[in-house]
């Protein structure tokens, strides 16, 4: 027979024994290790060949995905995110249904814009552009390009593109546009929501009412008050 287990092998064993169930027990606290969130290049096949897209992941396997309206149009509150951190700093971003980041011009809109649709760029990061001009167009500090509008002295059309031939009445601040007519105050800023007395090019003082909107009101009553189709105060008409 062959020699029996000694009481010191006994102690080895239960020794090992006990070190082994310590390490499972420390393990067990040890929380698991989860992705942290953010960008990821990805694979994709299209056409035999393979493309590479970007999608923002909020977990290991979740990622943010735009989604499509029922007559298949690009929603802006289904395809843009905002405040999405990259580099310490947040930014907006513009995903498909498939969850690719996008990248240029898109043309999206939103239902509190009563179905309205605007342009908006991202640059090759997928960053939204606001506050800035891009390819001769200026994108505003929400980032939808300006239209019909002025901007530092320039006209933008129904394009968004810059038009030549307009000019600002620079002798006392008006400034016409296809919508109507803005006042430009001495500080640079638009009139709004208020009485402005102007005085015109023979010298006379007139007073204007200019809407939330900064377009002057004609031919309407204001409150109490009626303004002419030029939009002077008509002191002959009060309610």
């Amino acid at each position: 027979m062959g020699e029996g287990m000694g009481k010191g092998d006994c102690m080895k064993v239960r020794k090992k024994t006990g070190v082994f169930l310590v390490l499972l027990f420390l393990l067990a606290l040890v929380p698991a290790v989860t992705v942290n969130a953010g960008f990821r290049r990805v694979k994709v096949k299209e056409n035999g060949a393979y493309r590479y897209y970007y999608r923002y992941y909020t977990s290991k396997t979740r990622y943010l995905k735009g989604s499509r309206t029922t007559d298949n149009a690009a929603a802006y509150k289904r395809w843009v995110f905002k405040n999405i951190k990259k580099n310490g700093k947040t930014y907006t971003y513009c995903f498909d249904e498939n969850g690719y980041m996008q990248v240029g011009w898109k043309r999206l809109t939103t239902k509190a814009c009563k179905g309205a649709w605007y342009w908006y760029y991202f640059d090759n990061s997928g960053r939204m552009l606001k506050s800035r001009t891009k390819n001769g167009h200026y994108l505003q500090s929400n980032g939808r390009m300006l239209t019909n509008d002025w901007h530092n002295g320039i006209y933008y059309g129904e394009d968004g593109s810059a038009v030549s031939g307009y000019r600002q009445d620079v002798k006392n601040g008006f400034r016409k546009t296809k919508k109507g007519v803005k006042y430009r105050q001495a500080d640079g800023t638009y009139a709004q929501k208020k009485w402005v007395c102007i005085k015109d090019s023979l010298g006379k003082y007139n007073w204007y009412y200019f809407y939330s909107s900064g377009y002057m009101a004609k031919n309407t009553w204001v409150g109490s008050r009626h303004v002419d189709k030029n939009g002077r105060l008509d002191s002959l008409k009060k309610i």
